[in-house]
């Protein structure tokens, strides 16, 4: 029995961990874990029994300044989610403040708010953008000053030539640098598959 285990447990362990370290950099890039290590530390110890477990976050124990991207869901950028209409949008934000229609685009439209620009395309949300001049942007009801942003939300999907992008599900975020001196200029919320 103990040499069934001794073998079929690193196995199970390495099958397990293949999928975990998947799911890992779909749904969390900021945490990593290494099954070749740990099916070696099982086999070299002849353990019969492994347990892997993950840290909990509580809101409770989580402020807002230790909020890494793995831990919002990226449903809401300054109170406007992807999937609002436009019913929704003067709701929530009141009349814009100007309109920009699309030349060639005419079912492209864009509202400027005080805080946002929302760009709305045959009546659905297609980004939510907020310029340097707000300073600040609401992503799932935390307050992020721009200065703070990357700090806060740490280790991004993947970097680009004009910026950092975070990614959730089908959910994008798009951090803007300057190239001089990597200010940020504004930031960008849209559906992953559109850009």
């Amino acid at each position: 029995m103990n040499k069934l285990l001794g073998v079929g447990l690193p196995l199970a362990v390495l099958v397990t961990g293949g999928l975990w370290a998947q799911f890992q950099e779909v749904e969390h890039p900021v945490l990593t874990t290494s099954v070749s290590v740990l099916t070696e530390n099982i086999a070299a110890a002849d353990v019969t029994t492994a347990t892997y477990t993950t840290p909990e976050f509580s809101s409770a124990s989580t402020s807002a300044s230790e909020t890494p991207s793995s831990l919002l869901r990226f449903t809401s950028v300054n109170g406007i989610a992807l999937s609002d209409d436009l019913k929704t949008i003067v709701e929530l934000k009141g009349e814009p403040l100007s309109l920009i229609q699309d030349d060639i685009i005419k079912s492209s439209r864009t509202y400027l708010f005080k805080d946002c620009e929302i760009n709305v395309v045959d009546g659905a949300v297609q980004s939510v953008s907020v310029g340097e001049a707000v300073g600040k942007v609401e992503i799932d009801g935390i307050s992020f000053p721009f200065d703070k942003l990357k700090d806060r939300l740490g280790m991004p999907y993947f970097i680009s030539e004009d910026g950092i992008v975070y990614k959730k599900g089908n959910m994008a975020f798009k951090i803007f640098m300057d190239p001089h001196d990597n200010h940020v200029k504004s930031v960008s919320y849209f559906h992953a598959g559109s850009q």
